[in-house]
């Protein structure tokens, strides 16, 4: 199943490539059958992601409000997925079923809003004048609703979250004094201190820890000292082999 970097292709570039991938798979001897080689839409995203972390945590099949949201922060596209008692727009609403409990899901996938795409793009991203069609908007014309417990943040969150020696229990705040101790250095310093790193990672790192504030608290309302996230998750994979190893 491919993601949002797929999904930023023109149509032909995008079915080229699936035809490739379909070709090889066909061949390789597994089975296969062609529509399992698709695109997904960044909300299935976002709700499998959940589905996993919860299943690893345990907290599947109880009270719908003990679950963990999930908020990934792609390179194209971010993704936010959680348990919410509010109404939602039907097309941001999921209802996945485990056992006897239904959990209402808000899913929704931010296209452009990415680490590298926003990067690439910062000076309009977080500025969009896009009509808001719902009560409320965050992230240009997005509705979002109020966020409710607790947190994974994986992905560029954690990536970044490394690289200044974050732990899980840091708040945004703390990305801030990282980020702003970074930014100020010059690059000398900076390649006498990261032995292991490029400049590029200097640029990335340094627009990460202003944009992952921008995300969560400019734009998502959450507190700088607020330590609901979890930093230290790598990916999802990671985070389930940390505990099925």
């Amino acid at each position: 199943m491919a993601t949002s970097f797929l999904r930023l292709l023109e149509e032909s570039v995008r079915e080229a490539i699936l035809v490739s991938c379909r070709n090889a798979l066909r061949a390789s001897g597994f089975r296969f059958e062609d529509s399992w080689a698709k695109v997904i839409p960044g909300s299935d995203e976002g709700v499998y992601a959940w589905v996993a972390a919860n299943y690893a945590m345990g907290t599947l099949g109880g009270d719908p409000h003990k679950t963990i949201g999930i908020i990934e922060l792609g390179g194209a596209s971010a993704q936010l997925t959680f348990v919410s008692d509010e109404v939602l727009p039907l097309e941001l609403s999921t209802n996945f079923t485990f056992g006897e409990t239904t959990y209402t899901l808000y899913s929704n996938s931010f296209l452009n809003f990415g680490q590298n795409a926003a990067q690439d793009s910062y000076r309009e991203m977080l500025k969009s004048r896009e009509r808001c069609e719902y009560q409320r908007c965050h992230l240009g014309s997005n509705f979002v609703p109020e966020l409710l417990g607790h947190f994974l943040a994986t992905e560029n969150f954690y990536f970044t979250s490394k690289f200044f020696g974050l732990d899980r229990s840091s708040s945004l705040s703390d990305f801030v004094v990282a980020g702003e101790q970074l930014c100020n250095k010059d690059l000398s310093t900076l390649r006498q201190t990261y032995l292991n790193h490029s400049d590029e990672d200097f640029s990335r790192y340094c627009f990460s820890s202003a944009y992952i504030v921008a995300l969560l608290h400019d734009n998502l309302g959450v507190p700088l000292d607020d330590k609901r996230q979890a930093y230290h998750i790598r990916t999802l994979s990671f985070f389930l082999s940390e505990i099925y190893p």
